[in-house]
């Protein structure tokens, strides 16, 4: 006895106000739960919302831990992608360049403060391209790994922005010798790099949701 799409709207919506919110981990458990409704209803001769309310009753609890269990391994999925695309040549060619870019714009900067802006101005360059790549159209944020991978878009710009004003921040143009001037450019050039990453791994992620779910 298959279910309608009444019925599984209805436990689509349940399992939203329930908390849980994205659209890949409410598919995978709507399957879950319409065939625990299904053999109730086939096996005791019983009505939808009846059979729906005992699957609850006994299912409800472990549903919920599946759905923190799911981000927990969402998360780390995202840090193993993220840590894998950092030893690939396109990656490697990245940081050199922006290591490069990096030296050029430190040296031809004459205000000590536009040079403490870099880090603040890449942080926010990256956080506008996720927002054109991702969130422009919200679609993309109901999915699990778009959404926590914005949680570390913001971790890595408040780390970057912080590291930028109070560890490797100038006082004058003075300081910019030695050390410090390469301590400046490798920094930046590590952000520059980790918002590339960030990049890479939600367009890989935004392509196999699109392929997964072909009719969004």
């Amino acid at each position: 006895m298959s279910l309608t799409v009444e019925q599984i709207q209805f436990i689509d919506n349940y399992l939203k106000n329930e908390g849980i919110e994205y659209l890949d981990i409410r598919v995978e458990m709507i399957d879950h739960v319409a065939s625990g409704v299904e053999i109730e209803m086939k096996e005791h001769g019983t009505l939808f919302y009846e059979a729906f309310k005992k699957y609850m009753l006994l299912h409800k609890k472990g549903l919920l831990n599946s759905n923190r269990k799911f981000l927990r391994s969402v998360d780390i999925r995202l840090l193993k992608n993220f840590f894998s695309n950092a030893w690939s040549l396109q990656c490697i060619l990245v940081f050199i360049m922006g290591y490069i870019g990096m030296n050029f714009l430190i040296s031809n900067l004459y205000s000590f403060k536009a040079i403490n802006m870099i880090s603040t101005t890449i942080s926010i360059g990256g956080g506008f391209l996720y927002f054109i790549l991702f969130l422009k159209r919200k679609k993309w944020f109901n999915f699990s790994a778009i959404q926590r991978l914005g949680l570390f878009f913001v971790l890595i710009s408040q780390l970057g922005t912080s590291f930028g004003k109070y560890l490797f921040a100038l006082n004058s143009l003075q300081e910019l010798s030695g050390n410090k001037f390469y301590i400046l450019s490798v920094s930046n050039a590590l952000l520059f790099t980790a918002y590339y990453l960030m990049l890479v791994t939600g367009i890989q992620y935004k392509k196999a949701y699109k392929k997964q779910f072909i009719a969004l």
